[in-house]
């Protein structure tokens, strides 16, 4: 356990760095600032390491676009970079995103290909399988700009091996001109890659919806081979395609699924598989409990502004939904910590979340801290109206979102949350705090950080760590990442972010601190 000896140290700029990695959505002049003092105090290749560590914590695009960079600064922490493009661009959109930012990064805004970016590309595509290759070429042909014929080209890449060089000659010829120049002796793994190659071409080209299914199914297609129209509304291939996609796709897509009436109840019906894929143990780890509760709600409203879509919410769905959602929070691992979650019950608080319209912030709030609350041994949860603070039963291993929101919509008051009073509380009810974790929608950052630092001072607790969750569609998103506080046991979040558990995590575990040895 952490105790008063264990105090991290001040932030350096790696330490704020990581922060911003893990609390920002683009790319601010903090995040500039503090890669321009490490470039120069020659540990571009600790940034590099540490953008590889948090590539699946923070967001993704926001950790290729420091990447990229790097590599306007000096000759190792541009090859460091460089070196590092396999690890953190590990899709087509990211590698051509990668490239994007590389030009902004010249003044000219593009970029040539240098020897060390050659390398780069020509690691990228020869250090892949070669069906991992053809998925990629085929289901991500163009984005940003920028498409992969003309990648290879511009960086003049030398295929690897006869494999590569096959895929290469698809790409820019076609599959008949590539099969051309195929020899007698083909390796099984190029054998089947020519036959995933020639469904890929079948479905683009075809319109029987049911071939395109049974290739969908066969090959493990994704909605990215399938032509348009098909896309649109047929129920054959969204079938195919529900079959063979990935959990987290499925979630993405369940709306457009369910406007076409694929879900609906009745015979021949989709719904047991559906129902059945989100059941099986060995997929439900991929996902994030509150991507879950992001997709329920948005299902159960029945529509959808941005693509103009209806559909009728089937209680069979809502429930499955709800049966992952606790499956996925049943993988929480206890850390044997000692947490105090405050969810702020201010009337804003009930209003809905932007980017989610039927999620309120008390939802979002109650789903974020489930596994919390329902796998730690030592946790309290306490209501905040103003400067009440009020305990919230959470004894029972078997808590559900509703039942936790309905005891805080009991505890709704007025007045903006009083933080002070949420310390004084521990200490009221001599209640030992590892970490405190407040979900609200107002704060006073200069109240925030004094009134902890005198809560440390008073128990002699220097360990003790505060998130503070920064709700509703009234906060302003610059808010994160720029002014993070100096603090090194505080940390300001965007409460509407999947990531939050693991970020959480990393937080008190001291993975976001500078190190003690300086």
């Amino acid at each position: 356990m952490a105790d008063a000896a264990s105090v991290p140290p001040e932030l350096d700029d790696l330490a704020r760095l990581k922060r911003y990695l893990c609390t920002s959505d683009d790319l601010s002049s903090g995040i500039a600032e503090c890669i321009g003092h490490l470039a120069n105090d020659g540990k571009g290749e600790q940034v590099v390491e540490t953008l590889c560590d948090f590539a699946s914590v923070a967001n993704r695009k926001l950790v290729v676009g420091v990447l990229a960079m790097c590599t306007a600064k000096n000759l190792k922490m541009k090859q460091a970079a460089y070196e590092a493009l396999n690890t953190v661009c590990t899709t087509p959109p990211l590698l051509f995103h990668f490239l994007d930012s590389v030009a902004k990064q010249s003044t000219k805004g593009k970029s040539g290909f240098g020897r060390a970016k050659r390398k780069a590309i020509a690691k990228w595509y020869n250090g892949r399988s070669l069906k991992e290759l053809a998925v990629f070429v085929t289901r991500y042909r163009r984005r940003s700009h920028w498409s992969h014929t003309d990648l290879v080209r511009l960086a003049h890449t030398k295929p690897g091996n006869s494999g590569v060089d096959f895929i290469f000659k698809y790409m820019t010829k076609g599959l008949d001109a590539a099969k051309e120049h195929l020899t007698d002796q083909q390796s099984d793994e190029l054998q089947d890659v020519i036959k995933y190659l020639d469904a890929v071409e079948r479905v683009k080209h075809s319109h029987d919806k049911q071939e395109v299914a049974l290739l969908v199914q066969e090959f493990q297609l994704s909605h990215e081979h399938v032509p348009t129209w098909l896309i649109k509304d047929s129920r054959e291939v969204w079938s195919a395609l529900l079959s063979v996609m990935p959990l987290s796709s499925i979630l993405s897509h369940l709306n457009k699924m369910a406007s076409i009436g694929l879900l609906e109840s009745g015979p021949n019906s989709p719904l047991e598989a559906f129902k059945s894929r989100l059941a099986t143990n060995s997929l439900i780890k991929e996902l994030q409990p509150f991507s879950i509760q992001i997709a329920l709600k948005s299902y159960e409203g029945g529509k959808s502004k941005r693509s103009m879509i209806t559909w009728n919410p089937n209680n069979d769905i809502k429930d499955a939904l709800r049966d992952l959602y606790y499956k996925v929070i049943s993988l929480y691992e206890p850390t044997g910590r000692r947490y105090l979650v405050a969810v702020d019950v201010g009337s804003l608080m009930f209003n809905n979340m932007a980017g989610v319209p039927q999620m309120t912030s008390i939802w979002a709030a109650t789903s974020l801290s489930m596994g919390i609350l329902r796998k730690e041994a030592n946790r309290h949860l306490v209501a905040v109206a103003g400067k009440t603070v009020s305990s919230i039963d959470v004894t029972s291993r078997d808590l559900t979102v509703e039942g936790i929101c309905e005891s805080l919509h009991q505890k709704r008051g007025d007045g903006t949350l009083v933080l002070s009073r949420v310390f004084e509380w521990a200490q009221e009810k001599k209640e030992a705090v590892d970490i405190f974790i407040v979900f609200t929608d107002h704060i006073n950052y200069k109240s925030l950080v004094d009134d902890f630092r005198k809560y440390r001072e008073d128990t002699k607790c220097q360990s003790t760590r505060l998130v503070v969750a920064l709700m509703g569609k009234f906060h302003d998103r610059n808010t994160f990442g720029i002014q993070q506080p100096s603090d090194p046991g505080v940390l300001l979040l965007k409460g509407l972010n999947p990531a939050f558990p693991s970020v959480v995590s990393h937080f008190l575990n001291g993975k976001l601190d500078s190190p003690v040895n300086g």
